[in-house]
């Protein structure tokens, strides 16, 4: 005998949502099957409902339901195997029923008990007939293999079902608020409703969703949402326990633990006897226990667990949740999946952050030619060089289309050529491009770029890239031509006046000038005149030293770099006393220039 709770069969009956369904061309072949391999002349699957039997698919009978009362088919619930009644017209329990004194005339049934994925029993599979009947021992056998069928598509259809209410759930999550995957809240709002759905279709009495995780120490589950059965006659608190806490199972300490470490579902209908159980915190265990792991794209990601089930848990219940334990595997999955994504959108943000400062910091700014493409890409910092109008937003720079043909078009004429052959060099032999060059300002003038860039290449070695700074160095190159144009200037006097440049052009600063000691040294040493410290302040007149035959000597061209012949140099201190400058001027003789100090 079974003994059951009515309330919980009816629920689970309920649940099934089989009820006043369509005809099913399935379950109609699964009747005419059992009437065939019993020989009876009517068959069903009868639904046991509060006061009606409803019948899912039935042969040889003209109507879908009957009252309770008075049915056999409610007396078979109570049976663990085969109910049979050879003949009901001589079993006083049902010789006044209605189905046996009218139409259909019932005498000889046989029934077995049909269970739903919990374990509750849901109704009969029976055969009835209106002569006595007797079953033979393989025809017995045969019952039980069609009800093993119905049950398997009752637990199949109901797993469906149980997916599709999931999706639900998260659609209508989803219609309310948009991308919720990144947000935690809503994102408990989630798992609690499907967990709130798995405990309504297990019938257990509390669970809750862990995430599983790995670090130093091994596989670990770490549990923080948790949720209790309404209907249930304990609570976590009930236990000592405080849901908003979280909590870690670890290895081979713990029922779920040990599940997670070894990626296999577990239940036990007597935790106090296993050692792998933990109590609760008040020190009592749980009535029973089952821990599923939760796998996505084969990765155990997650870990539900499941307590305090009426009758307990088995393989076939868990079987029929299937479905919806997917469907949380695969939002702790695309949770995952966003939370690193987000991540990773935080740290290019930070990285972003970073090289615009470190732009902002420096002169140059940055550009990408796509070569394949012929796109251009230039930079806000470059943009603000060229005097273009800069990206608004967070784009940090522009594409343009043509982009090759854009930049050349800005070139200077005279430096176009030089800067096409350029790169084309650089994309065929994979030089650095090194090169400055005149390039057209937005409001007209031209400015002087300093450019550098480098290629990339596919596997193929196919030019696919390039990429580089550009740096504005008009302010360089305007002093370096003034240089040019003071020293051209300054030579060109010289040159009609017969004195040489050197002492003009330290006087400017544009060639380097020796200490006044050194120059009077240097002139004494070669040109035949000593020295002294304080001779540094007074003018000199120093004449080439002379042979013995009074033809002058010729002086030695290490000098000041050039021969000179004949020199005449002056001293000068600055407000400290120290000696600043030296000058003079040199003469032509023997042929030769002379050279200022």
């Amino acid at each position: 005998m079974t003994s059951f709770r009515e309330d919980k069969r009816i629920g689970a009956l309920r649940r099934l949502d089989l009820l006043d369904t369509e005809v099913d061309a399935g379950f109609d072949a699964l009747v005419e099957l059992a009437a065939a391999v019993t020989g009876a002349s009517m068959a069903a699957i009868s639904l046991v409902d509060e006061d009606r039997q409803w019948f899912k698919a039935r042969s040889g009978l003209a109507f879908r339901e009957t009252p309770r009362d008075g049915a056999i088919c409610p007396h078979v619930l109570e049976q663990d195997g085969l109910f049979s009644v050879a003949d009901a017209r001589e079993d006083k329990r049902f010789a006044s029923s209605p189905l046996v004194t009218a139409d259909p005339h019932i005498r000889g049934y046989a029934g077995l008990p049909i269970r739903e994925p919990g374990g509750e029993p849901i109704g009969t599979l029976c055969v009835m007939d209106p002569a006595p009947l007797t079953l033979q021992e393989g025809s017995k056998d045969q019952l039980q293999q069609i009800v093993r069928l119905v049950e398997d598509r009752i637990a199949s259809d109901f797993a469906i079902a149980q997916g599709r209410a999931a999706n639900a759930i998260l659609d209508e999550i989803a219609r309310e608020h948009g991308d919720y995957l990144t947000d935690p809240d809503l994102m408990d709002t989630a798992f609690n409703r499907l967990l709130g759905l798995l405990l309504d279709i297990t019938g257990a009495g509390m669970g809750f969703i862990g995430e599983v995780r790995d670090d130093e120490q091994g596989r670990f589950v770490r549990a923080a949402l948790f949720a209790e059965n309404a209907e249930a006659e304990r609570s976590y608190e009930s236990y000592g326990f405080n849901p908003d806490e979280s909590l870690e199972f670890r290895g081979d300490g713990s029922l779920a633990g040990y599940a997670a470490l070894n990626n296999q579902r577990i239940f036990c209908n007597s935790p106090a006897t296993n050692p792998l159980a933990r109590p609760m915190p008040n020190g009592e265990f749980v009535d029973n226990f089952a821990g599923i792991p939760v796998r996505c794209l084969g990765e155990v990601v997650a870990m539900v667990s499941l307590a305090n089930r009426e009758g307990g848990f088995s393989d076939r219940l868990l079987d029929s949740c299937a479905p919806l334990l997917q469907v949380i595997g695969d939002l702790n999955h695309a949770q995952r999946a966003a939370q690193a994504r987000s991540e990773v959108q935080q740290r290019l943000a930070r990285s972003e952050r970073r090289f615009q400062l470190a732009l902002s910091g420096v002169s140059a700014g940055i550009w990408e030619i796509d070569i394949a493409a012929g796109t251009l890409f230039t930079s806000d910092r470059l943009l603000d060089i060229l005097g273009a109008q800069t990206s608004e937003g967070d784009a940090r720079g522009k594409y343009a289309e043509n982009g090759v043909e854009l930049l050349l078009s800005r070139v200077h004429e005279n430096d176009r050529d030089r800067v096409e052959i350029g790169l084309n060099r650089a994309w065929t032999n994979g030089t650095p491009f090194e090169m400055s060059y005149r390039y057209r300002h937005g409001d007209g003038h031209f400015i002087h770029l300093f450019v550098r860039g480098h290629t990339q290449y596919d596997a193929d070695g196919v030019p696919i890239r390039m990429a580089g700074s550009a740096e504005d160095i008009s302010e360089r190159m305007a002093l370096i031509e003034a240089e040019e144009r003071v020293r051209a200037r300054l030579e060109a006097v010289t040159e009609l006046g017969g004195i040489g440049s050197g002492g003009l052009l330290r006087t400017v600063g544009l060639c380097p000038a020796p200490s006044p000691h050194q120059a009077v040294r240097r002139a004494s040493d070669h040109l035949g005149s000593g020295t002294s410290d304080q001779d540094a302040n007074r003018s000199y007149k120093l004449g080439p030293r002379r042979r013995e035959d009074g033809v002058p000597a010729r002086a030695s061209p290490q000098a000041f770099g050039v021969v000179g012949r004949y020199f005449r140099a002056q001293a000068a201190r600055g407000a400290d006393g120290g000696p600043v400058h030296a000058s003079g001027r040199g003469h032509e003789c023997l042929g030769c220039r002379g050279v200022g100090v």
